[in-house]
Parts: structure tokens; C-alpha cells; sequence
């Protein structure tokens, strides 16, 4: 038991990553690295329009803040990447052998699926706030291609007119990712009081990105000209032979699903309250800074993981047990 406590607390020491501070200047962004999947944090600063970005692909963030100073227009971004567009369908150049139809051009192909947001747990003590948007948004599914455009039809020599290649199909739209989750825990620190509701301030976007736009069919290749052809006839030795089709316009793909909403929660927790993973720390009365050791944060966020790190094993070697 012993060496298992001890393993889970090496690993835990490095699922959490204790920092003092992440202060991101007015303006500018900072993006968190995969490493930084658990965060505890003694303060977190956001100045005007700065932006605080997670990797893509991090997945899952929890952040745990003792403090936090935010100003106007920050955000919190957790956006899916687009998916990339489909590539038009070939063209089929030129003109067709003589008395054949032409080729059909090629079908684009089909938009990428956008990929889903990151989701996001964020247990914050609010000391300042001008006004937050976190945006976990699915990224937008890619463009379906363009079909390629069908071959002329071959010139006529004692055969009926040949026709136009058909237009390639269109490629279908990618489907828009998911929204990531939010949940939002908040505790509003001694001596702060907003001017407006918390949820007027702070804005959350897990909206499905959208569907891709549908690929248009590719136009048909055009068919020969009608012209008289030197062939004996009861009327002469010249017959007319009319031109040929036109291809038909290749059919256009489907429009890509738009992605499934992701849930947002922004609750209030009171200091001390079971609901929060940290415990609300007291500003100290000189420097704004907050009270408590890094050293003692950093237990308190160990001993959580460990916690849960134990549930998980329990319940792991019940399955297994005979």
C-alpha cells in the first residue's frame, strides 16, 4: 500500500504543474502547452484583451486559481481546428477520339471534418473582472471540391454525334467538431464587488462548429457540332448529322452535419464549499498578494489528485478480482 501511495504521488506530481503566477500582458496571448493539462495556480492575471489559449488537441484543462485579476475583453480560447477543404475533381482536357463520347471529369473530394473544442474546468477565486468569453467552439467542417468538367465529345465521321463527358460530383462538406465542455466555478474574493451579474461578464461560447459547404457538380464537356458528312444518300452524297449532347452537370455532394453543442456551466461557490476544488484564499493585507505557501497549495492539490487516483485503482481491481 505503501508503494502504491508513493507511485501515485510521483504520478500525480506530474499531472499537476504548480505555478505562482501566469500573467499575460494587455493584448497579447499565450498558449498553454500540453504539459499543462492541471494547473494550480496562486494568481492569474489577465490584462485588457489578452488571450490565453490551449493548445490544440490539449483535450481536457482544468485550472485551479486562487486569485484572479481579469481585465476587459480577455479570453479564454479553446477553439477546434477547421477541417480542410476537399480539392476540385480533375478536368479532362482536350477533345474526345473521333465519334467517342467524351470523358467524365473526375469527382472532388470530400471536406474534413472540423475537430472538436477543447474542454475546459476552471475553480477560480475572482478579484477583478472586467469581462471574460470562453470560446470552446468546434472548428468548421472543410468545403467539399469542385467536380471536374467533362470532356468535349469526338468529331463525327459517319457516326451519330458524340456526346459530352459528364461533369464529376461534387465533394460532400466535413462535418463541424463539437463543442468542448465548460464548467466554470467561481468564488468572488473579500473586497471585490461587480458593478453587474457575473453571468453578464462573463460570456461562454461551446456552440458545434458548422458543416462544410456542399461541392458543386462539375459542367459537362461540350458535344460536337451538327455538319454535313459526304455520305451517299437518296438525295445526294452529303448528309447532316446533328451535334451532339452536351454532358450533364456532375451532381453536387452534401452538406456537411453541423457538430453537437457542448454543455456550459457557470456556477457561484462559497468560500469553503465542498462544490470547490481549491479552498478560497484570503488576500493579505499588504501587496495584494494572496495568503498561504505555494508549498501548501500544491499538497492540497496533490492530496485531491491522489484521492481520486485511489478511487480509480479501487475500482479498477474490483473488475479484475476472480
Amino acid at each position: 500500500m505503501i508503494r502504491l501511495l508513493a507511485a501515485l504521488l510521483v504520478l500525480a506530481t506530474h499531472l499537476v504543474q504548480a505555478q505562482d503566477v501566469i500573467h499575460v500582458k494587455a493584448g497579447e496571448t499565450r498558449e498553454l502547452a500540453p504539459a499543462d493539462g492541471v494547473l494550480s495556480l496562486q494568481r492569474l492575471v489577465l490584462e485588457d484583451n489578452a488571450v490565453l489559449s490551449l493548445a490544440p488537441g490539449l483535450g481536457q484543462v482544468q485550472i485551479d486559481v486562487a486569485r484572479a485579476e481579469i481585465g476587459r475583453n480577455v479570453k479564454i480560447v479553446a477553439r477546434g481546428e477547421a477541417g480542410a477543404d476537399g480539392q476540385p475533381g480533375a478536368s479532362i482536357p482536350g477533345q474526345a477520339p473521333t465519334c467517342s463520347a467524351g470523358k467524365p471529369g473526375t469527382a472532388g473530394t470530400d471536406g474534413q471534418p472540423g475537430d472538436d473544442g477543447g474542454s475546459l474546468i476552471l475553480n477560480v477565486g475572482i478579484a477583478e473582472l472586467g469581462s471574460l468569453t470562453v470560446d470552446t467552439r468546434g472548428g468548421a467542417g472543410g468545403d467539399g471540391g469542385t467536380g471536374g468538367a467533362g470532356q468535349r465529345g469526338g468529331e463525327i465521321d459517319k457516326c451519330n454525334a458524340p456526346a459530352g463527358g459528364a461533369g464529376g460530383a461534387g465533394g460532400n462538406g466535413g462535418d463541424g467538431g463539437d463543442g468542448g465542455q465548460i464548467r466554470i466555478s467561481y468564488r468572488l474574493l473579500s473586497g471585490y464587488s461587480p458593478d453587474r451579474p457575473i453571468r453578464q461578464l462573463i460570456r461562454l461560447r461551446s456552440d458545434g462548429g458548422p458543416g462544410g459547404a456542399l461541392g458543386e457538380g462539375g459542367e459537362g464537356g461540350a458535344g460536337v457540332e451538327g455538319q454535313y458528312v459526304n455520305m451517299r444518300t437518296l438525295t445526294g452524297n452529303r448528309k447532316w448529322i446533328g451535334g451532339g449532347d452536351k454532358g450533364p452537370i456532375g451532381a453536387v455532394g452534401e452538406l456537411g452535419a453541423k457538430g453537437s453543442p457542448g454543455q456550459a456551466l457557470l456556477q457561484r461557490v462559497e468560500t469553503g464549499s465542498t462544490a470547490s476544488r481549491l479552498e478560497a484564499l484570503k488576500p493579505a493585507e499588504s501587496g495584494g498578494e494572496t495568503g498561504g505557501s505555494k508549498l501548501e497549495q500544491t499538497v492540497r492539490a496533490l492530496e485531491a489528485r491522489i484521492k481520486t487516483l485511489e478511487e480509480q485503482v479501487e475500482a479498477l481491481s474490483r473488475k479484475i478480482r476472480p
